[in-house]
């Protein structure tokens, strides 16, 4: 193999490394935020209840919003690891080829 060959190798390899840590975190972040939205928005309707004096509707709407920002944060995390948990290997499949295509870049250089 030439060096370039083994160079574009290399990059593909470290692009591939990249994109899969960042979609670890780029599909759990976007859960989260949705969740999180959707709890905001049973807050506000917590709001309007309380002005229009249902209170009770109020404090269930509220108790929903909480919820869901909590949950966006304990959601975040399960599928962070579940993303991780299906990537994992494929990042480590994609450093086995980093590595490979080191070794054989050593090589030529001897």
């Amino acid at each position: 193999m030439t060096w370039c060959a083994l160079q574009e190798e290399a990059d593909t390899a470290l692009t591939t490394i990249i994109s899969l840590e960042r979609s670890k975190t780029s599909r759990a972040m976007v859960v989260a935020v949705t969740i999180g939205i959707v709890g905001s928005a049973f807050l506000a309707g917590s709001v309007f209840a309380m002005n229009a004096g249902l209170a009770v509707l109020s404090v269930a709407l509220g108790a929903l919003g909480l919820f869901g920002w909590v949950g966006g944060g304990i959601s975040y995390r399960q599928v962070k690891r579940r993303r991780a948990r299906h990537v994992d290997p494929l990042i480590e499949n994609a450093l086995d080829t980093l590595h490979e295509a080191s070794r054989r870049a050593a090589h030529l250089l001897r």
